[in-house]
């Protein structure tokens, strides 16, 4: 989460918020699906490629693998967006956000709709 706080006018300041995961783990769900596509794509090139040269087809187990790591991250990835979901509705609680009457939550339940278990 990050908060920033800009003065707008004389006694009054105006707090942003911006709820999301940091930059790094962007990027690291980012690599992990490029670096599995790349598996996924070349893996059965090369396994193929071997098997005309009668060697061992292990590049043929790729796809396979790749589609299961894929899978598993991306329930990793709805996982941590669902357990987000409880810790912005506790931030909607806090003093300050209900006398600004902020909405939100309102907006991002309407851009982004979740399928809640």
């Amino acid at each position: 989460m990050d908060i920033n706080f800009e003065e707008v006018s004389k006694g009054q300041t105006l707090v942003r918020c911006l709820i999301g995961p940091t930059p790094g783990i962007w990027t690291l769900f980012a690599a992990g699906y490029v670096r599995f596509s790349l598996l996924g794509t070349h893996g059965p090139h090369l396994g193929f490629r071997s098997a005309f040269i009668a060697t061992r087809r292990l590049g043929v187990w790729a796809v396979p693998f790749a589609l299961l790591a894929m899978a598993f991250m991306f329930s990793i990835e709805r996982t941590g967006r669902a357990r987000a979901q409880d810790d912005m509705r506790l931030l909607e609680g806090f003093p300050w956000i209900k006398r600004s009457g902020a909405t939100v939550l309102k907006l991002a339940d309407a851009f982004a709709p979740l399928t809640r278990a």
